[in-house]
């Protein structure tokens, strides 16, 4: 008959102890190795995010000379405005009319009720980047969004809804005030040799920023703040902007 030989035999008592220091040694590990997990996560999808906003942006500024060559197109009756690529724009253009298809297309619906109509909650806007458009006249005359262009006007439907396509509709457009999380802001950028005139021809141009939605930022925050280094990523809440100017013979969006 064979002898064995029974080494570590431990009792069961020894054995549950043992399993419960292992338990306890791999929650310590887990408590240190999740919130870098999910940092790092969060961060890509953050980056993912930023990176898509960025191509969006640059997409959407360089529309300028599509947007611009749409707003060049006449049709044989130009009273027709069914005719023309976006009737809205061109019924605002011609004249004055605020359509609920162009407010669709310019702004949110949350910025529009506060606002109470398109033109009051794009003119302070339009009056940041045209603070002057008659100096020989006495006084301050900002410039307002029926000062605009129809290029100018194409180029910001076009930019916006190209945005929007990219980042998802939840966006807000253009937002009253400072830039908020998940803002979309697409603005005329004036001629460089006439920057007071909004209406310059032979030359339209946008300028277009984006404010990270603060679903993302928040996460990635949050998660830094269980390493304590949340104050750390603060830099994160940056806006994201692209411009970009388009010269073209007047008459023919050539």
């Amino acid at each position: 008959m064979e002898n064995f030989e029974v080494i570590g035999f431990q009792s069961c008592g020894s054995v549950r102890r043992c399993c419960l220091r292992e338990s306890g040694a791999v929650l310590v590990e887990l408590g240190f190795t999740l919130p870098l997990l999910l940092l790092f996560g969060f961060g890509a999808v953050y980056l993912g995010h930023v990176f898509s906003a960025e191509s969006g942006l640059l997409t959407a500024s360089a529309a300028t000379r599509i947007a611009v060559t749409r707003a060049q197109i006449r049709p044989p009756d130009p009273s027709v405005l069914a005719d023309y690529p976006i009737p809205a724009v061109r019924d605002y253009a011609v004249n004055g009319n605020v359509t609920p298809r162009l407010e669709g297309l310019l702004s949110s619906p949350e910025d529009l009720a506060a606002a109470g109509d398109l033109e009051s909650l794009y003119d302070p806007l339009i009056a940041t980047v045209f603070p002057d458009i008659d100096p020989t006249i006495a006084g301050p005359q900002p410039g307002t969004l029926s000062d605009l262009s129809e290029e100018y006007l194409y180029s910001m439907v076009y930019s916006i809804n190209l945005l929007r396509q990219t980042l998802g509709n939840a966006t807000k457009v253009p937002c009253i005030g400072n830039m908020q999380p998940g803002c979309i802001r697409c603005l005329p950028l004036p001629e460089p040799n006439d920057p007071t005139n909004p209406n310059v021809p032979g030359f339209a141009g946008i300028q277009c920023e984006y404010v990270p939605a603060s679903i993302f930022v928040r996460s990635l925050v949050g998660m830094a703040g269980l390493l304590g280094s949340g104050n750390e990523l603060a830099f994160l809440e940056r806006v994201t902007q692209s411009h970009a100017g388009y010269a073209y013979t007047h008459g023919d969006g050539s």
